[in-house]
């Protein structure tokens, strides 16, 4: 799922700033899966499951990747959901709301992926 919505989100890009952007998207997920990453340098808990939010900006956009860390799975990181943040209507309590929804699929996602481990192991 995740991979469809980078794509999608960055399809209006020319193809050097695609490039740019997927550089950028794979540096914060290598630093988060290593553990480099800090609240102030993109990084925050979202939710009371073990859910982050990946933040970063490039030419004026606002990115983020919401993530999954399963305390059972000290090194796994689980991309649970992408997106653009859509500050245009400088409205905080709508850009708040969107962002409660986006973070809501991740929940979501997390949540229906538990029971399976996301795939990874047979039950």
């Amino acid at each position: 799922m995740v991979p469809n919505e980078i794509r999608e989100a960055l399809s209006d890009m020319s193809q050097p700033d695609r490039e740019l952007h997927f550089a950028a998207i794979r540096y914060v997920m290598r630093e988060a899966t290593y553990g480099r990453l800090y609240p102030r340098r993109g990084v925050r808990c979202v939710s009371r499951q073990p859910i982050f939010e990946l933040r970063w900006e490039i030419s004026g956009r606002l990115w983020r990747l919401y993530e999954g860390e399963p305390v059972f799975e000290p090194n796994l990181l689980i991309a649970l959901r992408f997106h653009e943040k859509d500050v245009s209507t400088n409205d905080d309590e709508l850009i708040r709301s969107r962002q409660d929804d986006e973070i809501g699929i991740a929940e979501d996602r997390y949540g229906r992926g538990l029971p399976s481990r996301w795939g990874r192991f047979a039950g």
